[in-house]
């Protein structure tokens, strides 16, 4: 059994320094034990990394691995890596006797799946999305760009 604090958890989620090590202790057979605000301290550190643009906003909210600074095909062999790892996981997680749904639910419980898929993009546009009626409301500079289509009602 293992007690993890919020400084290796984030490390399962977002690649910086001592990460393989961290990937390295999440083994089928190790329990884990964590305090109650780990969820709290690893949502502060996605903060910072976004308020740092180490991250977007929404990457950080919706966990997705850190791609910053890398090339695309970097970025992809990343990407593979963290899928190798989540299929190696699952596969030893079914040689205990899970099921393979069961295995892939609690390999998700540590983070997105390496690959988005439809619902990370669903998730992702739902938070770049702009209410063109609260557009007063929020505080973006002139100049950004942004392009919306106004409801009949709202054009008098």
């Amino acid at each position: 059994m293992l007690v993890v604090d919020a400084s290796i958890a984030i490390k399962w989620v977002v690649a910086e320094d001592g990460s393989d090590v961290a990937v390295g202790l999440r083994r089928p057979t190790t329990a884990f034990l964590a305090p109650d605000l780990l969820t709290i301290e690893c949502a502060n550190i996605l903060w910072k990394k976004a308020r740092r643009a180490e991250l977007t906003p929404e990457e950080a909210k919706l966990g997705f691995a850190d791609l910053t600074g890398l090339s695309p095909p970097d970025a992809r062999d990343k990407i593979s890596k963290v899928a190798e790892e989540q299929d190696a996981e699952e596969s030893a997680l079914v040689a205990t006797g899970l099921s393979p749904r069961e295995a892939r639910a609690r390999v998700r419980q540590r983070g997105r799946d390496a690959i988005p898929d439809e619902t990370d993009v669903i998730e992702l546009a739902a938070l770049w999305s702009i209410d063109p009626t609260q557009l007063s409301n929020q505080g973006h500079p002139f100049g950004l760009g942004l392009a919306a289509r106004l409801p009949k009602n709202a054009m008098q």
